[in-house]
């Protein structure tokens, strides 16, 4: 096969006397291709060269030297990159991400001050740069970007839990929920703004909070099967079982679906058996969900 190429570039070469970017990289690719690493990395040069501005060339050349573990000129090649497309933090991350794999902690972390100074208004950036702040246990530096994001933007949903989610982390209970607390009042759908921050406190554990504000999204939306199911399931969570018996059976009543229809018989079941009623347990399951393939007595 190599043979074949190596015909086609010869060709290629006499046929392209004045090759366009698109071209230098094909040639560049078949050089490789023919192990052939100098003549690969003269093509991607001369690309470069033709259209410094297109990132394709560079990107090429910084994996044509990654691979060959030229780390020094891969780490410049990025950086060149950087430099001809500046607006795109991802190659930004990429450099970030090379240091940290060479153990070159105060280089990396200096691009990470870079990124972060240079996106000031992009929230996703900005959250990537704390969690890598917070994965290299510079915790207080997260904290510092959610605290400023919240102050100059404080109806970002995003943010405000993000930087709630912070709080609990480090153990700042109070902060946490009062920070949590603002998404009511932000200027979103009521509905939006109660699942939200119900969803919130029920992955923090916050069983009780989360109940309620369940139960203040379902009544904002009784229509809405998932709000059925989250009320049911958390009821369920926190053995309220008479409560989470009668909101399952409305969720039966009110989504006709045959999913909805399942998970309400077999949650009901469920329940039944904790209970020592096992005729009822039999009875619910298998009049709601005759067609199920579950086998009942594996799951009685």
């Amino acid at each position: 096969r190599q043979g074949n190429i190596a015909g086609l570039v010869a060709t290629l070469e006499k046929t392209w006397k004045s090759p366009t970017y698109e071209q230098m990289l094909e040639l560049a690719d078949l050089y490789a291709e023919t192990s052939q690493p100098n003549k690969a990395q003269e093509y991607l040069q001369k690309a470069i060269s033709k259209s410094p501005k297109l990132p394709e060339a560079h990107e090429k050349l910084v994996r044509h030297y990654r691979s060959h573990g030229q780390m020094d000129k891969m780490f410049d090649a990025q950086k060149a990159l950087i430099k001809a497309v500046p607006d795109n933090p991802e190659y930004r991350f990429e450099l970030y991400d090379a240091h940290i794999q060479q153990k070159q902690l105060d280089k990396a972390f200096a691009v990470l001050e870079e990124i972060q100074k240079q996106f000031t208004s992009d929230f996703d950036v900005q959250r990537r740069v704390a969690e890598a702040w917070q994965i290299n246990g510079r915790n207080q530096k997260a904290q510092d970007i959610y605290e400023n994001w919240a102050k100059t933007h404080p109806n970002d949903l995003e943010a405000l839990e993000a930087l709630g989610d912070q709080y609990d982390a480090a153990g700042e209970k109070k902060k946490a929920l009062e920070t949590w607390a603002k998404i009511e009042n932000l200027a979103l759908d009521k509905a939006t703004k109660l699942e939200t921050l119900a969803r919130i406190y029920d992955e923090h554990g916050y069983a009780q909070e989360a109940e309620s504000l369940y139960a203040k999204s379902l009544k904002a939306n009784p229509k809405d099967c998932q709000a059925h199911v989250q009320y049911a399931d958390i009821l369920t969570r926190n053995a309220h079982l008479d409560k989470a018996v009668e909101a399952w059976e409305t969720l039966a009543q009110t989504c006709p679906e045959s999913p909805m229809q399942t998970m309400a018989a077999r949650q009901l079941a469920s329940i039944y058996r904790s209970r020592g009623t096992e005729q009822k347990a039999i009875a619910q399951y298998k009049g709601k969900c005759e067609s199920s393939p579950d086998n009942l007595n594996t799951f009685l």
